[in-house]
């Protein structure tokens, strides 16, 4: 069955090739919905690998947030004292929360690092023209930029023979350019592996108003772009299209798995690509009758600690999905009170965290707490302005709160009373 969306708005928010995933077991409630589709036989998929533990947002005891989502500015803030530490232009943060880029254009294009612990800033590479960060590898070793082409060009670009897409991918360690890519169509850069061998693209089909969209694969050792889509093995022939609107990785960066929207049928999926052994996967996520857009967008994306488990939360549709990563499946979902105030905005304003005993989310002003042992959900804060930010403390006992335009609040986890830290 195909379902088409409308396509998305800015370079992160990318249309994609995707099938779905088996079905879902959802909590005791009527009006969450499952969705539908046979169990894959364990033939056709690979040997299920687990990613490594994702890696913590600490660094010297900083919690890096993203107020306006993961291509946003970044704000660094002390969790012992709750002040700012820096606050750095929009970039790129690498999976293993080592590394963040930026690039600037001007006369030419600067690509920068950032220092995670001062926020001190260096230049690794100048580019000659226009060109906006793509992607970053896990490791920050691999940087990729595409080429912003004129309004001129653009408008003369009428069909898929004259459209024309140029990524440069960039050793950051040495500055220089490792490989100038030039392709034939309509792409737009989805990811780098971790080692720097291949290259993840989507292609715009047409590349003039578009009306699907397919995952393809440049082999960077040996330059080519390789004939083919990236389809989910379980369900090749479907075609679906979605918007890109939230993604997560484990430190590794073996897997990127995408939140998708479709607006045509007002659902949403995980897109999970697999970087190291290159498949893609896709797991269709609990929705409620009835629901919007704007509800849809409050879902978010969090990875326990040890790699193990997706968690995606929607306190607008009063859902908790629950992806096993390793048997490639979604074997839970609860249900809880949804918010009746939904925060729309342009960017990904909503965001969780995970440790071992379970989830902590919000959309908005309210706070959340999702018990993994119980499977219950149950209010655990309400603030009196926007959250941009969460992350717990080294004993999960302490939930640390950016907001927006106050200081940070400080939580007890068990019973979302505020510390008096700050």
């Amino acid at each position: 069955m195909n379902r088409i969306v409308r396509p998305s708005f800015t370079l992160w928010l990318v249309l994609l090739l995707a099938a779905c995933a088996p079905a879902l077991t959802p909590a005791a409630n009527p009006s969450v919905v499952a969705p539908t589709g046979a169990r894959p036989t364990a033939a056709i998929l690979p040997t299920a690998q687990p990613p490594v533990a994702a890696a913590t947002a600490q660094r010297s005891n900083l919690f890096l947030a993203r107020p306006q989502g993961d291509t946003g500015p970044l704000i660094a803030y002390d969790m012992p004292s709750g002040g700012v530490r820096f606050t750095l232009p929009p970039g790129l943060l690498s999976a293993d929360k080592q590394h963040y880029l930026a690039a600037t254009a001007g006369a030419g294009t600067q690509l920068l690092a950032y220092d995670l612990s001062t926020g001190a800033q260096t230049l690794l590479a100048h580019l000659t023209g226009q060109w906006a960060l793509s992607a970053v590898s896990a490791t920050g070793h691999w940087a990729a930029l595409t080429r912003l082409p004129s309004d001129s060009e653009k408008q003369s670009w009428t069909a898929t023979s004259t459209w024309k897409t140029e990524v440069q991918v960039v050793d950051t360690k040495t500055g220089q350019t490792a490989h100038s890519i030039a392709l034939d169509g309509n792409f737009a850069v989805d990811t780098l592996s971790a080692l720097g061998d291949a290259l993840f693209v989507i292609q715009y089909l047409p590349a003039v108003k578009p009306d699907h969209y397919q995952v393809r694969l440049f082999d960077l050792t040996t330059d080519t772009l390789q004939s083919g889509a990236l389809v989910d093995k379980r369900d090749p022939e479907e075609v679906m299209i979605g918007q890109r609107w939230q993604a997560v990785a484990p430190s590794d960066g073996s897997w990127l798995y995408s939140l998708y929207l479709r607006t045509a049928n007002n659902t949403a999926f995980i897109h999970a690509l697999n970087t190291r052994d290159k498949f893609t996967l896709c797991f269709d996520l609990p929705t409620v009758n009835g629901s919007t857009l704007d509800q849809l967008r409050a879902y978010s994306l969090a990875l326990s600690p040890d790699g193990q488990t997706l968690y995606a939360a929607n306190p607008a549709l009063g859902v908790v999905a629950k992806v096993d990563l390793s048997a490639y499946e979604v074997t839970r979902a609860a249900s809880f009170s949804p918010d009746p105030v939904i925060q729309s905005a342009p960017a990904p304003v909503n965001f969780g965290v995970a440790d071992a005993r379970g989830l902590y989310f919000t959309s908005g002003k309210q706070i959340w707490a999702f018990n993994a042992g119980t499977q219950q959900v149950k209010s655990l804060s309400t603030l009196n302005t926007v959250i941009s930010g969460l992350a717990l403390g080294p004993d999960g006992r302490q939930l640390f709160v950016a907001r927006s335009d106050q200081p940070p609040a400080l939580l007890d986890t068990s019973t979302g009373a505020a510390l008096s830290s700050y």
